[in-house]
């Protein structure tokens, strides 16, 4: 919720991340909305987040659909915020999220990775054929992903 600060974004989570109080208050401020658990409060769910995004507003989803603590790797895109961003004709930002193990005089007293966000540049619609457009750039997103993460082994 911060990587694009000072604006504020719009990410969906899982219905009990923002019905908590304690912990559901700070994801709601951070723009949290929960994921409907039926289809036809998802079908409306998609509907609002196109709007949102016809409007400017920024909706940012893991394309794998979930994030893994301290995973390395890139899993499997759903097609969720691919197909979003093709019916709304929007920019697609890839952020890439890499882990380092602490150095120096940090590992005394740090002992989980860092966290390291790459924001990379903003990927437009290729196609007006929104089929080929989501296929296209998920693809695109893919390879840059990829890039990022493979040259923080390195």
């Amino acid at each position: 919720g911060l990587a694009l600060f000072p604006r504020k974004l719009i990410f969906p989570t899982l219905r009990k991340n923002v019905e908590s109080f304690w912990p559901g208050s700070i994801v709601k401020f951070l723009g949290g909305v929960a994921i409907p658990d039926n289809m036809t409060e998802l079908k409306q769910f998609f509907a609002e987040m196109e709007y949102l995004l016809l409007k400017g507003r920024i909706v940012h989803f893991f394309p794998e659909g979930e994030l893994k603590p301290y995973y390395t790797g890139l899993r499997t895109f759903k097609k969720g915020a691919f197909h979003l961003a093709s019916q709304a004709r929007v920019p697609i930002v890839p952020i890439s999220i890499t882990f380092k193990q602490p150095k120096g005089i940090a590992k005394l007293y740090r002992r989980k990775p860092t966290m390291v966000v790459h924001v990379g540049q903003p990927v437009l619609p290729t196609s007006a054929d929104s089929q080929t457009d989501l296929h296209t750039r998920k693809e695109i997103i893919r390879m840059q992903m990829n890039d990022v993460i493979s040259k923080s082994f390195k």
